[in-house]
């Protein structure tokens, strides 16, 4: 009899004990599935070590933004320039720049003979009026003993009032000079504000009209800013724009938009009025306007810390399911203090809006970014 079934017999099991043992070898060698790039699995713990939070985004029409430096300064009204009104020497010079000052406050001390001139006619028409005042009462009680005609005394008392009337005169002229001591006048602010310059220095010699101190109001601030020619097209007067200084954020009102560009910046000098200055904020300091630009566009607002910077440009991270965020490419500008104007988020995606930064260091550890190569 011919073995050949038996062949056929064996064949099948043969088959069954090598099949299971070729599988085995092919899943070992199979490449492992590709690692997803953009895609974050955490556990509860791990989203609650990285302090995560998260929240759904409306999408509303929102006009991009332009930042442009500006500096704070008191508009031109609010500038006063304090002179001298006598000639003398400059003895002491009480503040510097950028002291704050209150009406009435003594900023610069002179040396000047017409202030003891002053004094001197004070104490001579002080005088006169004690001699005509006496020389009245005496006359009063001459007349009433009918020693004197009414002619006499009416006299009289137009020279005690003539008297009165010099001493007035005179002790105005050593109060208009803000007296410190004797000798000493001084050059007192005109309100309260901030010294933007000195410009004088003991021992000089001034006259009448000389420049000592600059003082700025600080009730009333504008921001001067350059804004580039394609962003002042929507500027007019009226405006409001966003100004930053740090971390605080205020409004301000355009006053002047300049009608000439300036041919080598090209650029528009413009004037923004604060509507509600802070005590916090200083004439000198940089600030940042928020220019609007171009027409609204579908964006989200979203916290500065939700935006994170990566390989693919900004990016944030949105949820996706429990445990399960993605990051997602998106274009990001400014668009008020700490919120950035974003766009390629869908309506309604759960952003992160916390730990963005530490979910990216998740993220890279997961993918070996960080690894060298």
């Amino acid at each position: 009899m011919s073995p050949r079934p038996k062949l056929r017999l064996a064949l099948p099991a043969l088959l069954a004990l090598v099949g299971p043992a070729c599988a085995a070898e092919e899943e070992a060698s199979a490449p492992p599935p590709p690692v997803d790039p953009d895609r974050v699995v955490l556990e509860a713990d791990q989203i609650e070590a990285l302090r995560l939070r998260w929240e759904a985004v409306a999408v509303d029409t929102l006009r991009p933004l332009r930042e442009v430096p500006g500096v704070l300064a008191p508009p031109d009204t609010a500038m006063a320039a304090v002179g001298s009104v006598v000639e003398g020497r400059v003895a002491r010079v009480r503040i510097v720049a950028g002291d704050r000052v209150r009406a009435g406050d003594p900023l610069v001390e002179l040396h000047t003979h017409e202030l003891t001139d002053a004094r001197g006619e004070l104490a001579r028409a002080e005088a006169e009026r004690s001699y005509a005042q006496a020389a009245l009462d005496r006359g009063a009680d001459l007349f009433d003993a009918g020693a004197i005609s009414r002619e006499e005394l009416e006299r009289r008392e137009r020279d005690a009032a003539a008297a009165e009337g010099g001493v007035a005169r005179w002790a105005e002229v050593v109060e208009h000079l803000h007296p410190v001591a004797y000798d000493l006048a001084a050059a007192i602010a005109p309100f309260d504000g901030v010294v933007h310059e000195v410009q004088v220095s003991p021992g000089e010699a001034v006259v009448p009209g000389t420049p000592l101190v600059r003082v700025g109001a600080t009730d009333a601030l504008w921001v001067t800013a350059r804004v580039p020619e394609d962003a002042a097209a929507d500027l007019a007067d009226g405006v409001e724009v966003e100004v930053i200084s740090g971390s605080e954020s205020f409004v301000a009102r355009v006053v002047r938009a300049g009608a000439r560009v300036d041919p080598e910046t090209r650029a528009i000098e413009v004037r923004l009025a604060l509507l509600e200055p802070s005590t916090t904020l200083r004439p000198g300091s940089w600030v940042t306007a928020l220019i609007p630009i171009g027409e609204g566009t579908a964006a989200t607002a979203l916290p500065e810390a939700a935006v994170v910077r990566s390989d693919i440009g900004d990016a944030v991270y949105v949820r996706e399911g429990e445990g399960v965020f993605r990051r997602l490419a998106v274009q990001a500008s400014p668009l008020r203090a700490g919120h950035l104007r974003v766009t390629g988020v869908p309506a309604g995606a759960e952003v992160v809006v916390v730990g963005a930064y530490r979910l990216e260091a998740a993220r890279i550890t997961a993918t070996g970014e960080g690894e060298g190569g």
